[in-house]
């Protein structure tokens, strides 16, 4: 699932454009199969004004409380409008220690900054690089950090596991308009 590589650099020639582009440790897919124009292009103004002028601009969904502690945690600076400032990102908190229930939604747009922190990040938890620390020190270095709630009709589909990666697929491979109709009635088949 994804590349084996941690990170890639895009725009390389140019270190003041916007360089990295990650998929969370736990990839994601992020639904928008029934999004419309209209709602695509509200998200694609969200995203510009997000990333002006920022060294990272990070996707975020509500989780319950409960959940916390699978998720990188975002720590809003004052209110958590749908592109709002980030005071710190905290990697799976107690549920008692988590500043909000705004969970990493596992994309992320970074300044050509974060290679540099995530050379100088030690190994964190599970003795891994945390992309989460670097980020923490991004934003104690003084950067500006934005966080983008996903609006209410996107959806993102958890594929760190095996049951949410076989919802996610039964889903994607249901509205799929080649071979959604003939699985369904395979399935219904199963079913009976």
């Amino acid at each position: 699932m994804g590349s084996t590589q941690p990170f890639t650099r895009q725009s390389a020639t140019s270190p003041t454009k916007a360089a990295l582009v990650l998929p969370a440790p736990r990839e994601a897919a992020i639904s928008s199969h029934t999004a419309s124009a209209q709602r695509r292009d509200a998200a694609a103004g969200r995203t510009r004004e997000a990333r002006s002028g920022a060294d990272a601009v990070i996707a975020f969904e509500s989780v319950p409380r409960a959940d916390v502690i699978n998720y990188g945690i975002a720590k809003p600076r004052g209110d958590a409008g749908p592109v709002f400032a980030l005071s710190d990102v905290v990697e799976k908190p107690s549920v008692v220690e988590a500043p909000s229930t705004l969970a990493v939604a596992a994309r992320y747009v970074f300044s050509p900054r974060i290679f540099a922190l995530l050379e100088k990040t030690p190994p964190g938890k599970g003795g891994e690089i945390q992309l989460t620390d670097a980020i923490r020190l991004l934003i104690q270095q003084g950067g500006k950090v934005l966080g983008m709630r996903l609006s209410a009709k996107e959806r993102r589909f958890d594929i760190g596991n095996f049951e949410s990666y076989f919802k996610a697929f039964i889903e994607f491979a249901l509205k799929d308009p080649r071979y959604g109709t003939e699985l369904r009635e395979y399935v219904r088949t199963l079913l009976v």
